[in-house]
Parts: C-alpha cells; sequence; structure tokens
C-alpha cells in the first residue's frame, strides 16, 4: 500500500466507516435464520441434500464455550466458570451429539469424509489434556485425525505450558490459532487479558515450531493508538506467524454485556482505527505478507495464500478456506453453526436447553435457513467478491443458466459509488476489485444482497444489526 492509497482510504473512511455491513460468512446473514427451523428441518435437509452411497466431504467445528476468565472485548458465547464439574457435564452431552451424528449418518447412508476439524470457543485449551484426549477418541467414529488436511486448535497462551504444546503437536494439530490481541500493557490491562510476550515466546520457538502458525490481534481496543499497535505488531512479526488476522473491535455493549466494563473514552475513534488497520496493512505487505482480503494476512508460501493465487479460496462460516468444495460444514456444541449446499444451522447457545435437546436424541437446532435459488446465485457473487475480488459474468451466467447484465440490473448502477471512489473496476463482462477495495470489500458485494434493499437505506438500521448479532457466533 503506497501513500496514495493510504490518502485515498482516509477520504472514504468518514463516507463508509458508519455503514455497518456484514461480512458474508454466510449469505443469507443470520438476520435471516428462522427460529422454525428445528431438528425435523436438519433432517429433512440431510435427507434431501446429502448424496448417499458415496464419500461425503466436509469440516467440523467443534464448540468448547468455557474460559477462566471474561475478556472485556469478547464477542463470543463463551461462559466463564472455574467448575470442572460443569464443563465435565457440557463434554458428557458433546461426546452424545457427536454419537447423535454417527448414528444419523449411519441412518441416512451419508458416509463422512472429514477433512478438516477446528476447536474453537471459548477457550478449547482451558480442557484438561484428558479431555481433550477423551474428546479425540470420541471423534475418531466420525475423523481420522492423522489424514486431515488441516486441525486448527484455538489457543490461549495465558491456560497451556510448553508441555501442553508438545501434547498438541503429537495429537495431530496442524495450525495453532493463538489468541493476542494486543501487546500493550495498558491495552492489556484495559480488557483484562494479560498475556506478555514472555509468556507468547515460548510456545512459538524451536521445536515447538512443528506446525502453521496464526495469530489474532485486534485494533481499536481501549488505549490503543498508531504509535502502540505498529509496536504490537513489530513484537508480533518477530514471531514469525505464517498467518495473521488483524480485526477491528466493535464496541457493542449493549449485546455484550461484558464490554460495559469498557470505557467508550478509552476508544480511538473512526479514524484513528482506520488509520491504525491502513498501517497494518503497510506493514505488512511490506514485510512480505500478502492481503488476503479483509482482514487476513498470509505469508506466500501458506496454503491461504496459494489458494488466493490460484483462485480456489473461497468464504465459509469461519471465514476464508482453502477447500470451497466440502459438502457439508458441521457444527458441534452449543452455539455453534453449519451449512449444508443449501442450508444455513445454528445450534441452542443455552447449556440447559442445548442438554435438553441432545436427552430427547434431537439435533440441538436453534435456527436456520433453507436457501431459495436466487440466494444461491446472489451467494456466489457476494462470496467471489469477498474471497477472490473477482467475477467472471460469464462463469455466474453458466453456473446459473442467467444473462448476468439482465439479472442484476437493478444491482450493477449501484456500483457506480464504488467505482467512482477507486473500489471496483467494472466492465462488460467482469469485475475486478482493486487493492483499495480489498478491504472494502463487503461494501462492494453490499448491492447484491436483496435483504438489505427492503425499501430502506442501505446505512443499515441499528435494529437491524442487533438483531443479526444476536444469532451470530
Amino acid at each position: 500500500m503506497n501513500n496514495k492509497m493510504i490518502e485515498l482510504s482516509a477520504g472514504l473512511i468518514r463516507k463508509y466507516g458508519e455503514r455497518d455491513i456484514p461480512y458474508y460468512t454466510s449469505y443469507p446473514t443470520g438476520g435471516q435464520w428462522k427460529a422454525e427451523f428445528g431438528h425435523d428441518s436438519y433432517i429433512e435437509a440431510l435427507t434431501k441434500s446429502v448424496p448417499k452411497g458415496e464419500k461425503v466431504s466436509m469440516s467440523l467445528y467443534v464448540h468448547f464455550p468455557f474460559c477462566p476468565e471474561l475478556c472485556y472485548y469478547c464477542c463470543c458465547v463463551k461462559t466463564i466458570t472455574k467448575k470442572r464439574d460443569r464443563i465435565t457435564k457440557y463434554l458428557h452431552y458433546l461426546h452424545r451429539e457427536i454419537d447423535l451424528l454417527v448414528q444419523t449418518f449411519e441412518k441416512l447412508g451419508i458416509e463422512p469424509d472429514v477433512r478438516d476439524v477446528a476447536f474453537g470457543g471459548g477457550t478449547p485449551t482451558y480442557m484438561e489434556l484428558s479431555e481433550y484426549d477423551a474428546l479425540l477418541k470420541k471423534l475418531e467414529s466420525l475423523v481420522d485425525i492423522r489424514s486431515l488436511n488441516e486441525f486448527v486448535l484455538e489457543v490461549d497462551p495465558r491456560t497451556v505450558n510448553k508441555d501442553d504444546m508438545y501434547h498438541y503437536l503429537a495429537s495431530g494439530v496442524s495450525r495453532l490459532s493463538f489468541g493476542l490481541q494486543d501487546f500493550d500493557p495498558n491495552v492489556q490491562k484495559a480488557i483484562n487479558r494479560i498475556q506478555p510476550y514472555e509468556m507468547v515466546e515460548p510456545l512459538v520457538s524451536g521445536d515447538l515450531r512443528q506446525c502453521s502458525v496464526n495469530f489474532d490481534l485486534i485494533y481499536g481496543l481501549p488505549f490503543s493508538s498508531r504509535e502502540s499497535f505498529k509496536e504490537t505488531l513489530s513484537m508480533a512479526k518477530q514471531l514469525n506467524p505464517d498467518r495473521l488476522s488483524v480485526y477491528n473491535y466493535d464496541h457493542t455493549p449493549e449485546i455484550h454485556k461484558g464490554m460495559k466494563a469498557i470505557n467508550a473514552g478509552d476508544l480511538p475513534d473512526l479514524v484513528d482505527k482506520s488509520f491504525i488497520f491502513g498501517d497494518v496493512i503497510e506493514d505488512l505487505l511490506e514485510s512480505g505478507y500478502q492481503h488476503i482480503g479483509l482482514d487476513h494476512f498470509a505469508k506466500p508460501e501458506d496454503s491461504l495464500a496459494r489458494a488466493y493465487n490460484d483462485k480456489h479460496i473461497w468464504r465459509n462460516l469461519s471465514g476464508y478456506t482453502t477447500h470451497r468444495d466440502y459438502f457439508l460444514e458441521i457444527g458441534l456444541g452449543n452455539s455453534s453453526i453449519g451449512s449444508l449446499p443449501n442450508y444455513y444451522t445454528q445450534n441452542i447457545k443455552s447449556e440447559a436447553e442445548y442438554y435438553q435437546s441432545i436427552e430427547r436424541d434431537q439435533f440441538p437446532v436453534l435456527r436456520g435457513v433453507e436457501l431459495s435459488q436466487e440466494d444461491v446465485i446472489r451467494r456466489d457473487v457476494i462470496f467471489y467478491i469477498v474471497s477472490q475480488h473477482y467475477v467472471d459474468f460469464g462463469l455466474i451466467e453458466k453456473k446459473h443458466n442467467i444473462d448476468f447484465q439482465t439479472y442484476f440490473k437493478d444491482d450493477l448502477p449501484l456500483l457506480e459509488e464504488s467505482v467512482e471512489d477507486g473500489l471496483v473496476e467494472l466492465n462488460n463482462d467482469h469485475l475486478q476489485l482493486t487493492p483499495l477495495g480489498k478491504i472494502f470489500a463487503h461494501h462492494v458485494a453490499m448491492p447484491f444482497d436483496q435483504y438489505l434493499k427492503s425499501g430502506e437505506s442501505y446505512v443499515r438500521t441499528h435494529a437491524a444489526i442487533i438483531k443479526e448479532r444476536k444469532v451470530a457466533v
């Protein structure tokens, strides 16, 4: 990113910054998912859409919601507890949910071919190692861990030591994702997450560096500034991560109660935050990382960068994926989300209701949605924009038997603003995002979102935003 681009993006901050747009890990987004979609709907969806008698490729996300203490910035579905018996109870029911999935696959004649597994939370590394091992053993009825394309484990550095890390690596983990957020001591104190550089460095150094490493950083936290975050990024780079995800802190205490402990007056404003992210892009590009899109960066040799350059990258419920051809995404545990080719689902959040559903031998589905043909078409276009930053109109036409210009005749004119602002180049047969447009990819995709067009402005109402976030993981 050169200085001209930074100057230009600063000029767009006020224009686009107040628009709260989905990041499109699903389409339709969570606000369109219906409570009427429950266990029976899920079984019907599996029956209708999953081929029988052949291997079905899929990924698994396993949600472990427990944390030893509250990080004030967190917007994940989590439970703060020191009670090990509460964790034991949850894992018991999680094991039963896995059994239920195996039994359902057998009953419906579905042959699972699990290619990716991810443990998220919460804090998966808050599990005792014996609990972790028991969960892996239970998953053996579905998964051959040693043959996976990827096995991802989210790590809180405060909950592990070097011996734990050796254990995870020996179990088959292929990518470790560390939640670092910010190294500044003032920021760490303000968000109740004390994890200095000296705590993290031994966990990713020497003979422990046996797999891919991702760092999650968050800019815009209390007391964060351009200079302080440059130092955080510099320290993170010293640890040589293969990937970095650099997220924007979104202060929503009316939704996430823990955020009430953060004083809004201590937060950098919209312009300052945008400059911080501009600095991040410039710094990481100069350091040899590739900007994959939105808030993700990777080394050129990393599988994510290779997938982006080969145009195999895609969007899924976890963000960017190197494998767009998985037939199913299965979410296990409370609040987890999943997808079938034409469906999205989310599990119950409440522990008690989750347990009650498993006791009835029913999948704990809270809500879901079946996609219409128009949803599928628009999802393809939106996902091409936010993942590959390029849409070949002819490819969409061939796949869906439409004339692109005719089908989107009301949407294409809405791209004029993005064209004028240098975010996108629009031609008769394709659209291409510029390097600046990659930062605003979800804004470029917005005109193709039919659910933002119900007679209201593209600047979404606060009520609509809250409605969506309440069902988002």
